[in-house]
């Protein structure tokens, strides 16, 4: 038979791990572990299965090669009940990267650290693949559940271990029957489980499948169907794969109680079996047409993880993110994350991935971007190369390369006494991110694009205005983002000038694209206590008059980053 299944998504809880020591090369280093919660209001501790014990494992590898340290590896019970276990060590005296992972195994056990595996075999935390007891074991329920993370940056020196998140790399998937077409049936076998096998801690990428190539097979003992549900499985969601794959179907057959009536052996396409990690997802089978046993696996649109990162969410100098304000650690705020349509090709000396964008809480002050001299003269700026001799660039939608234009820009300007920069530099340091932070950049002054995104994000912008220099170039329409939007509302509160053109009238807002010697920037005014865009332009900066910019500053934020507490 062949079956469409209507699902249902929930995100799983995780919680943080938090660096308590600055490490240094043979020094002392404690790591404390927050265990994921079951309940991220209450905070109640994770419930251990009878018969089990919940481990957490930190393996060191050198940042040179990955390969592990030797003595790297360190093993704690967690103790029921208990949201954290603190691992303390010398610090090895080359640059290192942390693993980490945590999972259930037997209580048996008289010494987690040894001989220890249960369902995963974690003698290679970059090559996680299943026991032989995985058949029996994995699918009684939250046996199968585990957690990771790693530290992608190399901590070396006194380097501070930057806050990161803990969470599950699987989607949970049940299976249950919708229509009742199969109340005779009370008893499952999974014949053929090709589950994802092989999975890095490091990469977050899967090497296989079970029963293909050099994995063992997974298979189960007769299950019972409870409530109609058939079964429940953890699937590594690996981010190199999107689903279970073509040629990855997942076999089994359904008996009634005395096994004198079959299904037959039923399959669950693979292909459709789509995999997002960090999420649990209920699937309902619905019979399609007869003599065809394969069943396709539908899965809703907005399977999101609603404790990630989201546009509206505050960043803190601490290196974690809060959807709540909190005026002692807050200095930014989430204005977009990385996507497909968004180019940024800087450099900003990391191999990890660009998962966002926040601006500052505050603009720099309303200042000339020029040095007076006299009443009727100002120094020469520098001579600037022009970002792009493409007049439409600097509206292009995705050009977020700011960091890049940003760095050339105050590069240009180094020997020049400019009272805005001297502003924007006192900014920067009232909003510095701690040291050792990791998760995020330095501020810089933003592109164009990610200007006209903020501000159109917050006020909304209907598309009606062309470039004010080349007439030809019309600016789209931007959307406004309800959540950013109502962020920024509350953030507003001196009605006597405009939130990001801080002035009580014209105000124009500096980005680091130059055209045609042009500074590029978003002109806003303010009339009745409401700020809105009034033109996009490029301003010439003469020797004979104040040439005044606020700068709201960006900066991009990186895979790694935790949710504060």
């Amino acid at each position: 038979m062949a079956f469409v299944m209507g699902l249902i998504a929930a995100s799983c809880s995780q919680d943080e791990i938090i660096s308590s020591k600055d490490q240094t090369g043979g020094g002392t280093v404690s790591i404390a572990v927050n265990i994921p919660v079951n309940d991220p209001v209450t905070r109640v501790a994770p419930t251990i299965p009878d018969g089990y014990k919940l481990r957490c494992i930190l393996q060191l590898v050198k940042s040179s090669d990955n390969s592990d340290i030797t003595d790297g590896r360190y093993v704690q019970e967690v103790a029921a009940g208990s949201e954290k276990v603190t691992f303390t060590f010398n610090a090895p005296s080359d640059a290192y990267k942390c693993l980490f992972w945590a999972d259930y195994v037997k209580g048996t056990v008289a010494d987690v650290a040894t001989d220890a595996d249960n369902i995963y075999n974690t003698a290679d935390l970059k090559a996680i693949s299943y026991t032989a007891n995985a058949g029996s074991e994995m699918f009684k329920g939250d046996v199968a559940d585990a957690f990771y993370a790693c530290s992608l940056e190399p901590v070396t020196g006194n380097g501070s271990l930057a806050p990161i998140t803990l969470k599950r790399p699987f989607t949970k998937i049940t299976f249950k029957d919708g229509q009742s077409a199969y109340d005779e049936y009370t008893k499952i076998i999974i014949k053929d489980l090709p589950a994802p096998t092989g999975f890095n801690v490091m990469t977050g990428e899967t090497a296989g499948h079970a029963g293909k190539d050099n994995y063992a097979s997974i298979s189960s003992s007769e299950l019972t169907v409870e409530n109609g549900k058939w079964f429940s499985v953890y699937l590594f969601a690996g981010l190199n794969q999107g689903s279970l794959g073509t040629g990855n179907d997942i076999t089994f057959e359904l008996k009634n109680d005395d096994g004198s009536a079959s299904s037959g052996e039923l399959k669950l396409n693979g292909a459709s079996i789509t995999l997002t990690g960090n999420t649990v997802v209920e699937a309902t089978v619905e019979p399609q047409k007869k003599g065809d046993t394969s069943i396709d696996v539908i899965f809703p649109d907005g399977m999101v993880d609603p404790n990630a990162l989201a546009v509206g969410d505050f960043i803190n100098k601490n290196g974690t993110y809060s959807t709540t304000y909190d005026a002692n650690q807050a200095i930014g705020i989430v204005f977009a994350l990385k996507n497909s349509s968004i180019t940024d090709n800087s450099n900003y000396g990391t191999e990890q991935q660009i998962v966002g964008y926040a601006m500052g809480l505050t603009s720099v002050p309303r200042t000339a971007l020029n040095n007076k001299e006299n009443d009727n003269q100002y120094t020469a700026l520098p001579v600037f190369e022009n970002t792009s001799s493409d007049n439409s660039a600097p509206w292009i939608i995705g050009d977020y390369n700011g960091y890049t234009y940003s760095n050339t820009f105050e590069t240009a300007m180094e020997s020049y006494s400019s009272p805005l920069l001297t502003a924007y530099t006192a900014w920067k340091e009232t909003n510095k991110v701690n040291e050792g932070i990791t998760s995020m950049s330095t501020w810089y002054i933003p592109s164009s694009r990610q200007l006209a995104d903020i501000i159109g994000a917050a006020y909304g912008y209907d598309g009606n205005m062309n470039d004010q220099q080349v007439s030809e170039v019309n600016i789209p329409a931007i959307t406004k983002y309800e959540a950013f939007a109502t962020a920024i509302n509350q953030l507003s509160i001196e009605t006597d000038k405009s939130y990001f053109g801080a002035n009580d009238k014209a105000s124009n807002i500096l980005s680091s694209f130059i055209r045609a010697g042009r500074f590029m920037c978003i002109q806003t005014v303010f009339s009745e206590n409401i700020e809105s865009i009034s033109s996009f332009t490029g301003i010439q900066v003469k020797n004979t008059a104040a040439a005044p910019f606020t700068i709201r500053p960006v900066l991009t934020i990186f895979d790694g980053i935790s949710k504060a507490q």
